[in-house]
């Protein structure tokens, strides 16, 4: 779910003469020792929407004591972390936030996420059944799968770190850069390696067209 950050403006009110461009006169000695006029109210217009505010805890609050529907079945799934919400600035932020450790795989081995990536719960689920289902099969002639190389999770940015693009998906905790695949005897497939096989890093990639709205891959962006 994206959330609209909250701008409030407490703007200081100009004196209708002096925006007027009128000439006022000097305040007497009197004047200036009077007591200060009582502080005015608010306007509603610019009174801060309480409201918004109460609907996401501080960033440092502790995570929801009861499960989302998505982690209960990340469980079966992953290791996995539950956050706070994410509250950043700008559209920054998310919910149902979790810190993907590992990933479970069939046959209950475990593939680590290398360092641990910060997503919303459903791009996870995504994430872990990509891995479950595609990835792992698809290496079935290697030695098992170990670890996910993960490049990038949770960043408050915009597109390509580009000043004033569109906020990247990333700042929402629904974007993921894979650098590569570990397996068991320390080898690595890179997703960018001339030398790992074309046709099995164009599988990966037709598999995660298949299940994201979008893929970023080699030729993508120049």
């Amino acid at each position: 779910m994206k959330w609209a950050a909250v701008i409030v403006l407490l703007l200081c009110a100009v004196p209708v003469a002096a925006a007027q461009g009128a000439t006022a006169a000097p305040p007497s000695k009197a004047a200036r020792r009077a007591t200060p006029a009582a502080p005015q109210p608010l306007p509603q217009q610019f009174a801060p929407p309480q409201e918004a505010y109460a609907s996401f805890p501080e960033a440092a609050a502790a995570a929801p004591a009861k499960p989302s529907a998505c982690q209960v079945r990340l469980q079966k799934l992953a290791v996995f972390q539950t956050l706070p919400v994410l509250i950043g600035p700008g559209d920054c932020g998310a919910d149902d936030v979790v810190e993907l450790d590992a990933v479970v795989l069939a046959d209950q081995s475990k593939v680590a996420v290398i360092p641990a990536a910060t997503l919303r719960c459903p791009m996870a689920e995504q994430v872990a059944q990509w891995v479950r289902d595609d990835v792992a099969p698809s290496l079935k002639n290697l030695p098992p799968l170990r670890a996910l190389d993960n490049f990038a999770s949770y960043d408050c940015r915009s597109r390509n770190n580009v000043r004033a693009a569109q906020m990247s998906e990333h700042g929402k905790a629904d974007a993921l850069d894979v650098r590569a695949f570990r397996l068991a005897d320390g080898q690595e497939m890179e997703l960018t390696g001339i030398y790992v096989p074309k046709d099995w890093r164009e599988t990966i990639r037709a598999s995660a067209c298949a299940r994201f709205s979008t893929v970023l891959g080699p030729g993508s962006d120049g």
